[in-house]
């Protein structure tokens, strides 16, 4: 949550505060030394109360009781003390004024201190300016036993420094009393009416040179968005002092051991697959399809013709968003590209062929875990997208008199290489869910066939087949279950078994069977 708080204490404006405990210890709170260090950015100009402890209103008269704070009085930042004149015994009470004004607007760091009835004052490291409140006979301690209030006391009604009328108005990043820090969202005790102070990042607590963004919705947080060797809610924290658990190699098969922290993930070349080790062989299916986990792709060398395209797949998955297809590459050329992906759950089609993009957009969802039919036609610069027969709307056509696609003979089906620097930054992860039965200019495109040597699939990263056995590990459990799953057992057991396939359950997003298969015909070998 966004540390740099706004108060908007005003006549017409609700009353503004949060609060906090002192942490000081007994000794430094009845003690005649106290500091107070505070960023502020002033947004008014009132007499106003900015930060305020005593040792409560209990009993106690304006003159009486004892208490430190910060004002701005005649536009002027200000530190009032007192230890308490009528009280036992007889104390002090003065204030000391800093010399120039306040902008509104305008960022401030005050530091006052507080020894033996001597106050100093600096403002954003100027000039310290002193005060000497000493009067014979009179203590100087002042007890601070009470709760710190900043924007305005709670009980402003019995508030003891005359010279002030409202409470504050602005922004407060970050204060400490008595050389103790306080966080002013996780410290407090209790919050009123406080928000954010603009763009919660103008004050970037992120660190390690991580990027800040505030929440889209709800400017009253924040996220730090780490660089690689660091983690931790403001990236403080550091993979490099963590043992790293790839210097064993657990990866298998020229497997990548990526790690993420103090666990890792193995990235597998085919035919092995396991996120631990890249140990197990896939066995090949007469399923054409691959499971996606967002990291994998398909990387196909097609001599594609430039002036049309003819493009066909089944995807299923329950994401709102992925890269099911690319071609181009953005470092290379942004003006020439064709993409086909998931957004906000509907599928959208984009292409630029080098004076503008056309765009269209599927009317229906299709992340409800059921099989849908993508449909991508280019002619020319005009574009086409059916999902399950049903055309998309938009902008079909891309502007300008060029008619061909310059891009190379690559690509890439859910995911890519590189991906953000290719993609140009609309990508930071790959599709989640399945792909199937994919096809270009009505040519079959196996995903087997990018490990057997076929001379228009040339790579395979991180993905699983279609299986049946092991589908509990797939991330297409539906798709295997609805479509897929009796030419698999036909297809992987020696011997086909007796089998029951009976639907329990169906709504729009999920699908419930019971399966259960006779085994006895089969060997050992064969039923394990």
């Amino acid at each position: 949550k966004a540390t740099v708080r706004r108060y908007i204490n005003s006549i017409t404006e609700s009353t503004s505060y949060s609060t906090y405990t002192t942490k000081t210890s007994a000794s430094q709170t009845s003690s005649s030394y106290h500091s107070i260090s505070l960023r502020m950015k002033p947004m008014s100009r009132k007499n106003e109360m900015v930060l305020f402890t005593s040792n409560s209103f209990n009993e106690k008269t304006p003159l009486s009781i004892h208490y430190l704070a910060i004002c701005i009085v005649n536009n002027r930042i200000s530190l009032y003390y007192s230890s308490g004149p009528n009280s036992s015994p007889a104390g002090i009470q003065d204030s000391i004024v800093y010399t120039s004004e306040v902008i509104i607007n305008t960022w401030y760091d005050v530091s006052a201190t507080y020894q033996d009835g001597i106050a100093t004052l600096q403002v954003n490291n100027g000039q310290i300016v002193r005060r000497n409140s000493r009067q014979a006979g009179r203590s100087t301690v002042i007890e601070l036993s009470d709760t710190i209030y900043l924007g305005i006391i709670k009980q402003f009604d019995q508030n003891p420094i005359f010279d002030v009328q409202f409470g504050f108005y602005g922004c407060i990043s970050s204060f400490s009393l008595d050389n103790s820090v306080y966080h002013l969202v996780n410290d407090a005790l209790e919050t009123k009416n406080t928000y954010s102070c603009d763009n919660p990042c103008n004050l970037n607590e992120c660190k390690n040179n991580a990027r800040c963004s505030s929440m889209p919705d709800d400017n009253n947080y924040y996220l730090c968005n780490c660089t690689s060797q660091y983690y931790g809610m403001l990236c403080n924290e550091s993979y490099a002092a963590m043992p790293n658990p790839c210097h064993s190699l657990p990866c298998r098969n020229d497997g990548t051991c990526i790690a993420t922290g103090s666990s890792y993930t193995c990235r597998c070349l085919y035919p092995y697959y396991g996120l631990t080790d890249c140990d197990t062989a896939i066995s090949f299916s007469s399923i054409d399809g691959a499971s996606f986990n967002g990291n994998g792709y398909l990387r196909y060398y097609f001599n594609t013709l430039m002036e049309q395209q003819d493009i066909q797949f089944t995807i299923t998955t329950n994401q709102r968003s992925g890269l099911l297809y690319w071609q181009g590459d953005i470092a290379v050329s942004a003006t020439h590209y064709l993409y086909v992906f998931v957004n906000a759950g509907r599928i959208e089609l984009r292409f630029n062929i080098g004076t503008g993009e056309a765009s269209l957009v599927s009317s229906q969802s299709v992340n409800d875990g059921a099989a849908h039919t993508v449909k991508v036609k280019r002619n020319f610069n005009f574009g086409s997208l059916m999902v399950d027969n049903i055309a998309a709307t938009g902008n079909s056509q891309s502007p300008g008199s060029s008619n061909i696609l310059k891009v190379s003979n690559d690509i890439f089906i859910g995911g890519a290489d590189n991906i953000r620097n290719k993609t140009g930054n609309r990508f930071t992860t790959g599709f989640m869910g399945c792909i199937t039965n994919l096809k270009m200019s009505n040519l079959l495109f196996r995903v087997s066939d990018s490990v057997r040597g076929v001379s228009y699939a040339v790579e395979a990263i991180d993905l699983e087949l279609l299986r049946a056995i092991n589908y509990e590990e797939s991330a297409c459990v539906f798709l295997i279950l609805h479509t897929c799953i009796d030419k698999q057992l036909r297809y992987q057991m020696h011997k086909r078994p007796m089998m029951q396939f009976n639907q329990v359950s169906s709504d729009n997003k999920r699908l419930s069977y019971a399966i259960n298969i006779e085994m006895s015909d089969m060997d050992d070998e064969s039923s394990h």
